[in-house]
C-alpha cells in the first residue's frame, strides 16, 4: 500500500511546472486536500489539489518544540490566565447587553 504524503503549513515543495514554493494554508483532508503554495514571482501564488498536483515535499517547515514543565515561566502562566480572564469578562459583559437589548 503506497503511504500517501502529508502537507503543512510552511512545509517547501516542488512542482514540475513551478518549482519550488512554501504552502501557505492548507483546507480540506485526504482525497481532498487543497493547499495554496508561493511559488517564486514569475508563478505567484497557486491553489493545488494535493491529490493531482504531483508535488513533493523537500523540506518540512520548523515547527517550534514544546517546552518542559521545568522550562515554563511562571510568570507568562499567570499573564495568560490575566488574558483568558479578560476575556472571559468580555464575553460575559457582551452576553449582559444582548439580554439587556431584548
Amino acid at each position: 500500500m503506497a503511504t500517501v504524503e502529508t502537507f503543512e503549513v510552511g512545509d517547501k515543495i516542488k512542482h514540475p511546472k513551478f518549482g519550488q514554493g512554501t504552502i501557505r494554508q492548507r483546507w480540506g483532508e485526504g482525497d481532498r486536500l487543497k493547499v495554496l503554495v508561493s511559488f517564486s514571482p514569475e508563478w505567484g501564488d497557486k491553489k493545488l489539489m494535493v491529490k493531482q498536483a504531483k508535488i513533493k515535499k523537500v523540506a518540512v517547515a520548523e515547527r517550534p518544540a514544546l517546552a518542559s514543565a521545568d522550562e515554563v515561566d511562571p510568570d507568562s502562566i499567570k499573564a495568560l490566565d490575566a488574558v483568558e480572564s479578560l476575556e472571559t469578562e468580555e464575553d460575559d459583559s457582551e452576553a449582559d447587553e444582548e439580554e439587556t437589548e431584548e
